[in-house]
């Protein structure tokens, strides 16, 4: 099983205690490869075809790294024709980049993407970012990156977060469409069949963006009027806008869960961006392979009283069996039911890992059903979860 870490192709590392694989290790008798990838301008800057600076050189490294472990695992242990390849955030990205890339096709045998769909930038997009880049370092060209020194590109990169264009998930790196590493869309790619021979367990946590309350404390006193501004600006239009807080509202409302304005917000936030994308790939791929699974993590976190719920991250020391450190306690919750559901999430994950199954209990993802393994303190199957609020997005797709 090799990992990817997330943080937003901007920080983080494969070192990081939360993805210690020993427990996971342990339990599945599995060989676990943690990997770095180069981030920032240094792995995603992006010139055009530049012989001197190629593209996506963050993936070309994970490429490298699959390719490593094909030719050296069965040294440690390991199966090289049994590689799992899993990630979380930007490292989900990552490998959902990887179904739709030529060098990587053969390299691993199933896939795992935890709360990261695989959006990648146009050409076109990423080329204002480099210029913002090269321009607040005073570069001519790319090349020159490599003589920074770190701290300045660290404060180009700030700048970079405000460079001209729209960027998913507003990162300013990311893997590109370059014609080369990715020669299409990952979507488009996945579409087209490109993953057919990977079984995939794709999926999020349901409050993947209630981090936000750490990040943008007025949104606690967000009203029902700048709501609906916000949801016209995410939409694109102020009828549609309408049209989704008036459908989230009454979806949340007939399930007896919260509908103030900022829980509409977190919600819609979270579905836009990483939920609808992500049960798009599912059912991408489900047209070509039929052993493709989905999940929505539910188990809440007790920090801040609980106010951050099923929050982005929260699943990570589940799957690792990390959570028993006392660093995570406060953050993932303790006891006997925090304990079971990290068995029978390693248990999920190892199972897919070693036959393309989590488990017999868990029916495979199509567009009929939309079956999804829910995982909190009662696991169990729901059919088409949040189906109301799913459609909202796929009428704003056309």
């Amino acid at each position: 099983m090799v990992w990817l870490h997330g943080g937003r192709f901007l920080h983080g590392s494969a070192s990081e205690s939360a993805f210690d694989g020993s427990s996971l290790s342990r339990r599945g008798e599995v060989v676990i490869v943690a990997l770095q990838y180069r981030l920032g301008p240094l792995g995603y800057a992006f010139c055009n075809g530049s012989a001197a600076w190629p593209s996506n050189l963050g993936l070309r490294d994970q490429i490298a790294a699959l390719a490593w472990v094909r030719d050296q695992i069965a040294h440690f242990g390991g199966d090289p024709d049994n590689v799992t390849l899993f990630g979380h955030s930007a490292g989900s990205i990552s490998a959902g980049a990887l179904l739709g890339a030529p060098a990587a096709r053969g390299l691993f045998q199933r896939a795992i993407l935890q709360s990261g769909p695989p959006v990648a930038l146009e050409a076109a997009a990423a080329l204002p970012v480099t210029d913002t880049l090269l321009r607040t370092l005073s570069l001519r060209q790319a090349a020159e990156l490599r003589a920074m020194p770190v701290s300045s590109l660290l404060a180009a990169e700030e700048a970079c977060m405000t460079a001209p264009g729209e960027r998913p998930l507003g990162l300013p790196f990311m893997p590109v469409i370059d014609g080369e590493v990715l020669p299409q869309d990952p979507f488009e790619a996945v579409a087209a069949g490109e993953g057919a021979r990977v079984p995939l367990l794709i999926g999020t946590t349901r409050d993947e963006m209630s981090a936000y309350l750490l990040l943008d404390p007025t949104t606690q006193a967000l009203g029902e009027d700048d709501l609906r501004r916000r949801c016209a600006r995410l939409t694109g239009d102020p009828a549609l806008g309408d049209a989704a807080v008036d459908a989230y509202a009454a979806a949340r409302r007939a399930r007896g869960e919260p509908a103030e304005p900022r829980d509409l917000w977190f919600a819609m936030l979270a579905d836009r961006y990483v939920r609808h994308p992500a049960m798009r790939l599912a059912e991408l791929n489900s047209h070509h392979q039929p052993r493709t699974f989905a999940y929505r993590f539910d188990w809440a976190s007790p920090f801040m009283e609980g106010a951050l719920g099923a929050c982005h991250s929260l699943e990570v020391p589940f799957v690792f069996g990390t959570l028993a450190e006392p660093s995570f306690a406060l953050f993932t919750g303790a006891g006997p039911e925090a304990l079971q559901l990290a068995e029978r999430v390693q248990g999920a994950w190892l199972a897919f890992a070693r036959d393309g199954s989590p488990g017999a209990d868990w029916p495979a993802y199509d567009a009929s059903e939309r079956a999804t393994r829910i995982l909190g303190a009662q696991c169990r199957t729901e059919r088409a979860p949040g189906e109301d609020e799913r459609r909202v997005w796929d009428a704003l797709a056309g």
